[in-house]
């Protein structure tokens, strides 16, 4: 899910519950945004993993152990949250 380097941390929070986000891959300099998860968001799952990438890693082939998932293509692809038309932000879910 892409996020907006101008979110405020209620907004990421939101996001990141919302989406049950396990993973999050980040540019070190947006790494900061995720200082929320310096603590427990919620008590039913735990925070997710933050990898920091850079363009030079993905140029370079780099790879990462990440867990794999199957998937078919009919899956949903991507979440992108919208302002939403009640002020609280809406995930559209892109397949």
């Amino acid at each position: 899910m892409p996020l907006s380097s101008s979110s405020t941390k209620t907004e990421i929070e939101y996001f990141i519950r919302d989406s049950q986000a396990d993973l999050i891959l980040c540019n070190p300099q947006f790494k900061p945004m995720f200082s929320c998860l310096d603590s427990p968001l919620n008590d039913y799952k735990p925070n997710p993993q933050v990898i920091e990438i850079t363009h030079s890693d993905l140029d370079s082939g780099i790879e990462l152990a990440l867990d794999t998932y199957d998937t078919d293509v009919e899956a949903d692809a991507m979440l992108i949250y919208t302002s939403g038309t009640t002020g609280q932000p809406k995930g559209a879910i892109h397949s």
